[in-house]
């Protein structure tokens, strides 16, 4: 049988420096000084770490797992960092005019705009942006852990 990797994000850091650690090492004074290692989902097995690997949580969240460097570049592509709160301007803008044309296209029966719908739904309409931000943030910090 063959199998496709599923395409996801991780969070990943690169071990650079003997006795700085990075997230998912061994965090104990004597490890991080002569014996750096992270801890894996396989029995907590412990694998050591080499100057340049990268340290890569374990699907469970709570273990981590080393990846060389040439194999990661090959594997992985740095994605760019972005808020999470921040919401996409083109739909935003295009959500707004459509609004606004429902707006100026339905005048009431004395040719006054409804400006009270337009804002109520203009208000809907952001609390689920922001509701829809804050979801995106809540599934990417369970995914990094």
């Amino acid at each position: 049988m063959r199998f496709r990797k599923k395409p996801m994000e991780v969070s990943a850091e690169q071990y650079t420096e003997l006795g700085t650690p990075v997230k998912g090492m061994c965090a104990n004074a004597h490890c991080l000084r002569s014996a750096p290692h992270v801890h894996t989902i396989h029995d907590n097995q412990s694998v050591m770490l080499a100057l340049n690997d990268w340290v890569l949580p374990e699907p469970d969240g709570v273990h981590f797992y080393p990846v060389k460097p040439d194999i990661f570049a090959k594997t992985y592509e740095a994605i760019e960092e972005r808020d999470p709160t921040e919401i996409k301007d083109g739909r935003i803008r295009s959500r707004i005019c459509t609004l606004m044309s429902e707006m100026l296209d339905n005048p009431d029966d004395v040719g006054i705009f409804p400006t009270s719908v337009f804002m109520a739904k203009m208000e809907d309409f952001v609390l689920s942006e922001i509701e829809a931000a804050k979801k995106e943030a809540k599934d990417q910090q369970n995914r990094d852990g």
